[in-house]
């Protein structure tokens, strides 16, 4: 029996990603340090994305919104400032307060699925034995 990923249409705009970017699986997959057989199994739902993957993608400038959700543009709107300079621009503070507060939706979305997952398999008291302690 095949893994199905909790979230079909993740692999979809993986590889809507990937094909944007002109790459093949295995040139996608060479980028980060993968195989082109974990490629293939995300894109076609098989497994689900690794974190470090969407963090990657993430500092590609992909919006995590769209790619965990399906909402919004795959890109998130390019506001580099001098990342070179001693001080930041507000700009660039602005770049760098947008990339935390993706982080943390990702890892907010990341224990949403980790808790329904195990309310799935084991049942509530072990998402309170697990989770119980962590507060919003």
């Amino acid at each position: 029996m095949k893994n199905k990923s909790a979230n079909p249409g993740l692999g979809n705009r993986l590889r809507a990603i990937r094909q944007y970017l002109g790459e093949s699986q295995t040139v996608f997959a060479n980028r980060f340090g993968l195989n082109r057989g974990n490629i293939d199994s995300y894109e076609r739902s098989r497994a689900d994305l690794p974190t470090r993957l969407i963090g990657w993608l993430i500092e590609l400038n992909v919006n995590v919104e769209w790619l965990i959700l399906g909402r919004g543009n795959m890109f998130n709107p390019d506001r580099r400032g001098g990342a070179d300079d001693k001080y930041f621009s507000n700009d660039e503070l602005d770049v760098r307060l947008d990339f935390w507060k993706a982080k943390c939706r990702l890892l907010r979305l990341s224990l949403a699925l980790a808790r329904q997952r195990i309310l799935e398999n084991l049942g509530p008291e072990e998402v309170e034995r697990i989770f119980g302690d962590l507060e919003e």
